[in-house]
């Protein structure tokens, strides 16, 4: 103890630089484990939406999908979802009349 007290007598400024050195260590330490804490948690957040999202698209292709691609009407709404025109069908193009007096003019 006694020797401690005279390093401490006899060197105080190096001491006093020797702790704060040690203190902006441990602080780069500290902030360090705080960041990869922050990052895994972020990640396994991440980890659980994606999970999340997967467990939602399966659940629409089990119940929704495979029901809608064997119904009878399949064929129908894939050929309108294709842009395909059934044969008594027709594209009717409306327009404001403004738009065609202004053309007329």
């Amino acid at each position: 103890m006694e020797y401690i007290q005279a390093l401490l007598r006899r060197y105080p400024n190096r001491i006093k630089y020797g702790l704060v050195v040690l203190d902006l260590f441990a602080m780069i330490i500290a902030i360090r484990t705080y960041v990869n804490y922050i990052s895994i948690e972020t990640a396994i957040e991440e980890a659980n939406i994606q999970q999340q999202m997967k467990t939602d698209e399966l659940a629409f292709t089990q119940n929704f999908l495979v029901n809608y691609e064997k119904s009878e009407y399949a064929k129908y709404f894939l050929e309108h979802e294709n842009n395909m025109l059934l044969a008594d069908e027709y594209i009717i193009k409306f327009e404001e009349m403004y738009q065609k007096q202004q053309t007329n003019t």
